[in-house]
């Protein structure tokens, strides 16, 4: 079975699925601080310019990354929240 990294050029840290949604979830929440709009935050996500966040998106889907954005700009709690 491939795992979610697969696949894409680059890897996440660790080469694994919880370290692109680290990523995903670190770059969706600085996006936001910065002023962008959740549409304008899935824009770039889905723009290959921004190697990173495009490659967690192509891995992991437009309806998973715009599910983290709307949590993340509604105040949901984190994916990694510490205990």
């Amino acid at each position: 079975m491939r795992s979610a990294v697969e696949g894409c050029a680059g890897e996440a840290p660790g080469g694994t699925a919880e370290g692109l949604d680290a990523m995903a979830e670190t770059f969706a929440r600085e996006f936001l601080r910065m002023g962008f709009s959740p549409d304008a935050v899935l824009a770039l996500f889905k723009n290959p310019f921004y190697r990173a966040p495009n490659h967690i998106y192509r891995a992991r889907g437009e309806a998973w990354v715009a599910a983290l954005i709307r949590r993340i700009a509604n105040g949901g709690e984190e994916l990694h929240a510490e205990a």
